[in-house]
């Protein structure tokens, strides 16, 4: 195969910023996502319906002015341990509804969270999950325990998620960014509201990626990168045409020298080779049949979004082209930069 015709794609977990970062970013999704699902863990944070109607407007505005018309940003609250069910109702109760999900941040688990939640389960914060229970909104989980070992941060918080589901169970629940085998099988055994989203990184690396031979800090990102016999699982999950596991890429891109530092910045910036890194993936899997779906169907449909039959088409195409290394310091580093992938969008 040589050419490769998809929807456009729905990135159900990205990061635009605040401030002047913010224009490139949006820009550099926009151009062949249809949609994305916009993380709220910014400075400052999306904590409100108005938060989130002035956010979307901002990156409308850049997407608009780019010539991406096309482009639906989703938006997301983030959770507070003060979080009100009132916050729900008036976000839900908006005539356009953009607001399609609540993310829950343990305290301290990633950037931007010391205002994190500290305890999941408090009576208020049930009361939060009842009403969007209700509604249908989405409860958006970066499943770590920021007080574990790295690397056993997402199976330790299973737990609370497993409570959740239980206390719960018409809830609409997505794991982000699932690096475990141990993840990935608790979305398999849990019902149809149970999701996942998967990245192109923890689909491709494993630790030894990030630690052997050297540290690589371009690939340094939470939850951190785990075995390979993780990695093969989240692989095989996103290959496997199963509904619950979609596109979720948290491209997280931070300047060259706030990653080669002492204590350097969580995070991989995939947005601008994301569906080339997937479509080889894929490609090795022997299922790019089934790239479509993972990065432009199955993500929507869980947030209630119906792709249309005829949606605008995005073209791949089998040719060789070299990924860039960065401009400055100040500038984001793409993952294998330097190296080729045999995939390209073609514009």
């Amino acid at each position: 195969m040589e050419r490769l015709l998809i929807r456009r794609p729905w990135d159900m977990h990205v990061h635009f910023r605040q401030g002047e970062v913010l224009d490139g970013l949006v820009r550099e999704t926009a151009r062949y996502c249809a949609g994305a699902l916009v993380m709220p863990n910014t400075s400052p944070p999306i904590l409100t319906y108005e938060d989130a109607l002035e956010y979307e407007f901002r990156i409308k505005n850049v997407a608009n002015r780019a010539g991406y018309q096309h482009f639906k940003p989703l938006m997301a609250l983030k959770l507070a341990q003060n979080t009100s069910e009132q916050t729900i109702w008036r976000a839900a109760s908006s005539i356009n509804s953009i607001v399609k999900a609540v993310k829950l941040y343990p305290r301290g688990v990633t950037t931007n969270t010391s205002d994190g939640v500290s305890a999941p389960l408090e009576k208020n914060l049930q009361k939060v999950y009842a009403a969007m229970q209700e509604v249908g909104m989405v409860l958006s989980i970066h499943c770590e325990d920021p007080n574990a070992d790295v690397f056993a941060a997402e199976e330790q918080y299973l737990p609370v998620v497993g409570l959740l589901t239980h206390l719960f169970p018409d809830l609409r629940i997505v794991l982000e960014h699932v690096s475990t085998r141990a993840a990935v099988e608790f979305v398999q055994q849990s019902g149809p509201n149970v999701a996942a989203t998967i990245t192109a990184h923890h689909m491709r690396f494993n630790r030894n990626h990030l630690l052997k031979d050297g540290l690589r800090p371009h690939l340094y990102c939470k939850p951190i990168l785990k075995t390979e016999n993780d990695r093969q699982a989240v692989h095989a999950a996103a290959v496997s045409g199963n509904p619950t596991f979609f596109l979720g890429s948290d491209s997280a891109p931070h300047p060259k020298n706030a990653k080669e530092t002492s204590c350097c910045a969580a995070g991989v910036f995939t947005a601008p080779i994301l569906i080339p890194l997937l479509a080889e993936s894929f490609e090795d899997a022997r299922m790019l049949d089934r790239l479509e779906g993972f990065a432009s169907i199955y993500g929507p449909q869980f947030y209630g979004i119906v792709p249309r039959q005829s949606a605008a088409l995005l073209t791949l195409v089998r040719e060789t082209e070299q990924i860039p290394h960065p401009r400055s310091s100040e500038a984001a580093v793409l993952p294998l930069a330097g190296e080729s992938l045999r995939w390209r969008i073609q514009y």
